[in-house]
C-alpha cells in the first residue's frame, strides 16, 4: 500500500512540475506594458490600455482604436517559444515567448500580415503588479 501511495504522490509531482512548464503558458489575459529602463510598466493614459486575451483556440485583442478577435488555425513550438498561427499559410502569427516568468511578463512577436509586424510587451493580468 505504501509504494502504491509513494507511486500516485511521484506521478503528480511530475505532472504538477510538467504544467508549470506548459505549452498553454500563452493563455490568459494579457495586458500592456512599456519598458521603461530596466523595468516595465503599465501606463495609465486614462483609460483603459490594450489587452489581448488568448485561450487554446482565440485571441482577443483590444486596442485603442479597434478590436480583433481571431481564431487560431495551428501552433508550432519551440525553444524560443510558442507561435499562434492565425492562417493555412503562415503568414500572420502571434509569437510568444517569456521574459519574465515569475513576474508574468511576456514579449509577444504579432505579425498581421506579410509586411506589418510589431513587437509588445504585456503582463498577465494576474500578475499585474508590475
Amino acid at each position: 500500500m505504501k509504494k502504491i501511495i509513494f507511486g500516485l504522490l511521484i506521478l503528480n509531482l511530475m505532472l504538477s512540475c510538467k504544467s508549470q512548464d506548459s505549452k498553454e503558458d500563452y493563455i490568459g489575459t494579457w495586458l500592456e506594458v512599456q519598458q521603461k529602463d530596466n523595468e516595465f510598466v503599465i501606463v495609465d493614459c486614462g483609460y483603459e490600455g490594450e489587452t489581448l486575451k488568448t485561450s487554446n483556440d482565440s485571441i482577443m485583442e483590444k486596442g485603442i482604436m479597434e478590436d480583433v478577435d481571431i481564431k487560431i488555425d495551428h501552433m508550432k513550438e519551440d525553444e524560443t517559444g510558442v507561435t499562434l498561427f492565425t492562417d493555412k499559410l503562415e503568414k500572420s502569427y502571434y509569437k510568444f515567448l517569456w521574459i519574465d516568468k515569475e513576474k508574468g511578463i511576456s514579449k509577444w512577436e504579432i505579425q498581421y500580415s506579410e509586411s506589418y509586424n510589431v513587437v509588445k510587451y504585456f503582463v498577465n493580468a494576474l500578475k499585474s503588479r508590475v
